[in-house]
């Protein structure tokens, strides 16, 4: 069946090369393809509760429905909040991208996570296994103390949010 064959029932029909023939009505039904998810772009993020787009990729994501009905995407982590889905313009059945929006909040554990598309009114979906990646949050350093004095040797204190343990610390 061609990856563009209109969806819906099919008729058979068996013809002997005689002439003789037989047909059968609705015997089959031509189904949707299901989504395949081959990646995303960015392929990682840190929890952070900054909302970013995730442009999700790969093949099948039907984009054709009324009403701006879209598929759904999921990510295997729970602390991956899906806060917006966009065909991103497209409007067929054979969509490559959608545009997925997310928060990574503090609840979400680092690794590797699966990205699952689903289509309107299909199951199952499709998923892309280990295509994102939640990362520890970006250490942000506010301050540094005391200002040392040329030629002095002294401890300086740096204060900041997400250090992970015993971070490196350089000057420029």
């Amino acid at each position: 069946v061609s990856s563009t064959a209109t969806l819906g029932t099919r008729n058979v029909t068996v013809t002997n090369p005689d002439g003789q023939s037989d047909a059968l009505a609705a015997v089959f039904t031509v189904l949707r393809a299901v989504p395949t998810v081959t990646g995303t772009t960015p392929s990682q993020g840190s929890r952070s509760p900054i909302a970013f787009d995730v442009t999700v990729n790969g093949s099948d994501f039907d984009c054709s429905g009324a009403m701006a009905i879209v598929p759904d995407v999921v990510f295997s982590d729970a602390g991956i909040t899906v806060n917006s889905i966009s065909c991103n313009g497209d409007t067929t059945q054979f969509a490559t991208a959608l545009v997925v929006n997310v928060t990574l909040t503090a609840a979400a554990t680092t690794g590797a996570k699966n990205v699952t598309v689903t289509n309107p009114a299909d199951s199952p979906g499709g998923t892309g296994f280990g295509v994102f990646t939640v990362r520890a949050e970006v250490p942000t350093a506010l301050s540094a103390s005391p200002d040392p004095k040329q030629g002095e040797t002294v401890e300086v204190t740096v204060t900041g949010t997400f250090f992970q343990p015993t971070p490196t610390v350089s000057t420029t």
